[in-house]
């Protein structure tokens, strides 16, 4: 899908980056079995500088939402759990913190919206009152302040007649606007850094763009680090400056948008774009498919995961995961072609 979103060009290749603040390395997420421990997201490292979007794209199973869960804390424990690596926000570690720590930047200093809206609001509170609670957790104001803020938050996401839409349930909503409440909720409180997992999926093609499009004003005019979880390439291309591809639980490439969508070096991230609608296809074309299915993560994996299905693959390819190969400020991939 390809979405037009009036915005600055922010596909340029950025050549000093400015000074992350949200810094993952080295980060493992393990999950408990009766057939043994599972590594779902298998060491990877990347960073988000204030004011800057970050995609991550990949099938389902290549460990996006794990990786956003584990930045909020929200891993289903105690079978899912961070076993290595560190995650440091405002330099500090957020796999160390306790939980009250971590409940005081939580819906704070980093918000997230998650994918279905209407599983994410309480259908039994009024959507007035379950923003107000948001802003309750991490602000001192009065009952009168909280209902100002709630109704600003409401004219922001452009909901009309915030006055009279606070009293309602969210049932009386479209998707479309539960899903501007659910990104009202996560601006109550000013975030830092805002984390949308699949936040237009359940939305047709032109209530997307609108999203789309409200999700950009909002994280220009509040200078916010977003990181944008998608398997829509035009999603990420509309949102974000810098992209990352997972696969396997694993980072196999890194890059500017412009930079990965001319120049793709890794075979899943050059069948993934293969595989794209775009402008200019005839009726008659065919989209490519990606031969076999998304590995199943088990004990003991080893080698790149995208072997099986990869048709450059060599024979270390499966016995050993490619080193990485840098290309310059923030542009790396791993593959041996």
């Amino acid at each position: 899908m390809q979405t037009n979103v009036q915005k600055e060009d922010v596909h340029a290749n950025l050549q000093a980056p400015p000074r992350s603040f949200l810094a993952i390395q080295n980060l493992k997420i393990s999950f408990s079995t009766p057939v043994g421990d599972i590594d779902v997201v298998r060491g990877i490292s990347f960073d988000v500088s204030q004011g800057e979007s970050v995609g991550i794209v990949g099938e389902s199973g290549s460990g996006k939402t794990m990786t956003a869960l584990s930045l909020m804390g929200l891993l289903p424990r105690p079978i899912g759990r961070v076993t290595n690596g560190s995650i440091c926000f405002e330099n500090r570690d957020l796999t160390k913190l306790a939980e009250h720590e971590m409940r005081s930047l939580r819906g704070g200093k980093i918000a997230m919206v998650f994918q279905d809206p209407m599983s994410s609001l309480s259908p039994f509170y009024t959507i007035g009152y379950q923003i107000g609670e948001a802003i309750s957790c991490h602000q001192k104001l009065s009952r009168s302040e909280r209902d100002e803020r709630v109704q600003k938050l409401l004219n922001d996401v452009g909901i009309n007649d915030p006055k009279r839409r606070v009293k309602q349930f969210p049932h009386e909503f479209s998707g479309g606007m539960r899903q501007r409440i659910l990104i009202a909720m996560s601006l109550a409180n000013d975030p830092l850094l805002l984390i949308a997992d699949e936040p237009t999926t359940a939305l047709d093609v032109t209530i997307q763009a609108q999203v789309l499009g409200l999700m950009a004003q909002e994280q220009k005019r509040r200078n916010m680090g977003l990181v944008l979880i998608s398997h829509d390439w035009g999603v990420v291309s509309a949102l974000c400056e810098r992209v990352i591809v997972m696969y396997g639980g694993r980072i196999v490439e890194e890059g500017s948008v412009t930079d990965i969508w001319n120049d793709a070096r890794h075979p899943y991230t050059r069948a993934l774009l293969k595989s794209v609608p775009h402008w200019g296809m005839n009726k008659t074309d065919e989209l490519t498919l990606i031969p076999g299915n998304p590995p199943i993560p088990k004990p003991g994996m080893k080698g790149c995961a995208f072997a099986p299905r990869c048709p450059h693959a060599q024979a270390s390819c499966f016995n050993e995961f490619p080193p990485e190969k840098i290309l310059g400020t923030r542009r790396r991939y791993s593959c041996l072609l």
